[in-house]
């Protein structure tokens, strides 16, 4: 599968912490950092700095309720964001199987999302 963005990240945004994983690099050498930031505003410029200093260019951010609202009013001139906020995810064609929204499926899904694209 070829990749269509070689400088993505993803963004877990919590009420006091953001975990983001870069990654760049060509398909046969690709490079993965992660770093863990709280959500005062003088960190968020931070976030913004190191994400700029590994050139990414596109970013997928999952977050429950309003915590996405200020890491996006700071990234949103910078980067390309798909949001994945309050997801309810749908298992195969079962409507009364539905699984909310947890660590591990915030990490599937921002996963998911980073292969496909």
């Amino acid at each position: 599968m070829d990749a269509l963005y070689h400088r993505c990240a993803g963004l877990d945004v919590h009420a006091k912490t953001i975990v983001v994983c870069a990654l760049w690099g060509e398909e046969d050498h690709i490079q993965k950092e992660i770093e863990t930031l709280s959500t005062f505003t003088k960190n968020l410029f931070r976030l913004l700095k190191w994400l700029e200093d590994r050139e990414i260019t596109h970013l997928a951010m999952e977050s429950t309720g309003v915590y996405w609202k200020p890491v996006f009013n700071i990234l949103e001139d910078y980067f390309d964001i798909t949001l994945a906020v309050n997801v309810k995810i749908r298992m195969h064609n079962f409507d009364c199987i539905v699984m909310y929204k947890n660590d591990f499926m915030d990490n599937y899904v921002i996963k998911w999302w980073i292969v496909i694209t």
